[in-house]
């Protein structure tokens, strides 16, 4: 089985998750109950698994532990989690876990996601009600069962409340883990906390390489790719920002939103850049087939030829995708020096990525300087990482 990217299915899909599967770009789906009817996911499914495609559903039970949050399709697609509460007892957990696998079952899911409320801490009052529906799932699903992890940023910031919930969460006997992690509402490109992110990355290899899980991060980007040289199997990533980055901001309901400016994600410098303004110089510059490889990509961008915000957002999944099935070509790191190869491999990406951001500033092209701020950020949470679990 090969490492890579999953499509991080929502609202107007069009024929993005076909194209990235057919493409070899992708190898999986993770499927939005509140973007698309049951019968439409069902299409979706069908034609993801004719790719041999891995099919997921996310039950967004999360949603419902959100303040004033709302999911537009569930009610349609019969789930109702409005009961959802940390004191939740048997019945109701059971009632909710059945109407996940009912919605699985309809859709033709290829295995099945265990429901989860999003967490504040690794051991908050919504950690026990996590155990009870993955076990309840694992119970009932007669399939596959990947624990959700639902869970915000801050909960990242101390490793030993950490610790203590692998030790517990790693007697489950389960397929493996799907991570979310609830950022800051943040403009994008969103920068890491290097220290945050290390102990992300620390998550995964103790899950995906030690105790050997199948290990997916849900709603990422380019970090994804770090989480691949740390031992997960896959990452999912969108085409909307806000399926880049999971926050609780994209579930409350608000009016308003001009529309996003066209980036294209440069695989040299690790980036997404804008396509006007930043794209065109870069492309014309001397280090324009290092941020730009793909030769007709980079002479669109030197003629500041316009994109569509819809083209530009599968080139990023294409461009990303393909990265992620490279370096996962040879399979998940199930070792410390699987491990440590993918480490130096990702490192050499980001090494290239920081030499030519330096380059660019140096020719004098206006940036921001969140590309290079936020490189340099993955590039020491990698280093951090593999210091931390003993890898050099």
């Amino acid at each position: 089985m090969s490492m890579t990217m999953y499509v991080q299915h929502g609202y107007g899909k069009g024929d993005k998750v076909q194209r990235l599967l057919r493409e070899g770009n992708a190898s999986g789906v993770v499927l939005s109950p509140a973007d698309e009817t049951a019968d439409g996911l069902a299409v979706t499914a069908a034609d993801a698994r004719g790719f041999g495609a891995t099919v997921l559903l996310d039950p967004q039970l999360y949603v419902s532990t959100i303040p004033d949050g709302t999911a537009r399709r569930h009610e349609v697609n019969s789930l109702d989690f409005s009961g959802v509460r940390w004191s939740a007892g048997t019945e109701l957990v059971h009632a909710h876990v059945e109407q996940i696998l009912d919605l699985n079952h309809r859709v033709g899911t290829t295995a099945v996601i265990a429901p989860a409320p999003l967490q504040t801490a690794f051991l908050d009052t919504w950690a026990s009600v996590t155990f009870q529906y993955a076990r309840e799932t694992m119970r009932l699903a007669g399939t596959p069962t990947y624990v959700s992890v639902v869970v915000d940023e801050s909960a990242l910031g101390d490793w030993n409340p950490i610790a203590q919930w692998l030790n517990e969460v790693t007697t489950l006997d389960c397929e493996g883990f799907y991570l979310v992690i609830a950022r800051r509402d943040r403009p994008y490109p969103q920068i890491w906390d290097a220290a945050l992110l290390t102990n992300l990355l620390r998550i995964v290899y103790r899950l995906g390489v030690l105790n050997r899980y199948t290990v997916i991060w849900g709603f990422t980007d380019v970090a994804g790719l770090l989480s691949l040289a740390a031992g997960a199997d896959a990452f999912g990533c969108g085409w909307f920002y806000s399926l880049r980055n999971f926050t609780s901001a994209k579930w409350v309901p608000k009016t308003g939103g001009g529309v996003p400016t066209a980036r294209v994600l440069s695989p040299g410098f690790l980036s997404p850049v804008e396509a006007l303004g930043e794209g065109g110089p870069i492309a014309r510059s001397s280090v324009g087939e290092t941020a730009f490889p793909d030769r007709a990509l980079r002479s669109r961008l030197s003629n500041d030829e316009s994109m569509p915000v819809g083209e530009a957002r599968l080139q990023h999944l294409q461009a990303l995708g393909a990265m992620a099935a490279d370096l996962g070509s040879e399979g998940p790191a199930r070792s410390a020096s699987d491990a440590l190869g993918l480490v130096e491999r990702v490192d050499g990406l980001l090494a290239v990525a920081q030499a030519g951001l330096t380059e660019t500033e140096r020719l004098g092209i206006a940036l921001a300087t969140r590309y290079h701020t936020g490189v340099n950020q993955l590039r020491q949470a990698l280093k951090s990482f593999a210091e931390h679990e003993g890898l050099v």
